[in-house]
């Protein structure tokens, strides 16, 4: 008899034990401007378990105590938050713009056909041409509609838009265009994007644009 009873008090201080450690935690992602950040990765450091906040830069993960969340958006330093007794948190990730500058390439000769990737310009030091930079306006917009201005005419213009986390949400092509055309984000979550503009063939100084 003492020994059954002996078994299930310590299969009772287990399961307390277990059960205490184990816990839901919510938490929301600002930037430092208090704007909400959508689809921030939040991940369970050294584990597979991970989510993502929502359009509100809300999110919910099961979690074990000391272990260490790691919440990251792109243009923004990653964050650890070690797990303690809170049920509720707010994590504030400070902006890494910097990270994301144009990239320049500088090509000997006019005629040089250089590979130039996501966000970057091409700088001709022979014959140096260097493309007027775009301006956005207004930014930030609280109805998600920004104007791009150029300083020069194009046959064919193509922008491409891209959340923090680098996938493509919206992608359009302007013809004989006249030098504002219109990016329509109104439907996009709240957040930064990457506005990045290809005129003639030839990659433009990439955008940052905040849609409030």
């Amino acid at each position: 008899m003492r020994t059954k009873l002996l078994f299930t008090l310590l299969f009772l201080g287990f399961s307390i034990c277990c059960f205490a450690q184990k816990r839901t935690i919510t938490g929301i992602v600002y930037d430092e401007d208090k704007n909400v950040l959508a689809d921030a990765n939040v991940l369970v450091k050294n584990s597979k378990k991970g989510t993502i906040t929502n359009e509100k830069g809300q999110f919910t993960i099961d979690v074990e105590a000391k272990e260490i969340l790691k919440i990251s958006y792109l243009g923004f330093e990653t964050k650890e938050v070690i797990v303690s007794k809170e049920k509720e948190v707010s994590i504030i990730l400070k902006d890494n713009f910097e990270a994301l500058d144009t990239t320049v390439v500088i090509a000997q000769g006019y005629n040089r056909t250089v590979s130039c990737g996501y966000g970057c310009r091409v700088i001709y030091v022979n014959e140096t041409y260097i493309p007027a930079e775009p301006k956005l306006f207004p930014n930030p917009s609280a109805n998600g509609m920004f104007q791009l201005q150029l300083n020069e005419s194009y046959e064919k213009v193509v922008t491409e838009v891209y959340n923090m986390n680098g996938q493509l949400v919206q992608s359009n092509t302007h013809s004989k265009l006249s030098k504002i055309p219109q990016i329509d984000l109104s439907k996009q979550p709240k957040g930064m994007y990457l506005i990045r503009i290809v005129a003639d063939g030839l990659p433009l100084e990439t955008k940052k644009a905040m849609r409030l």
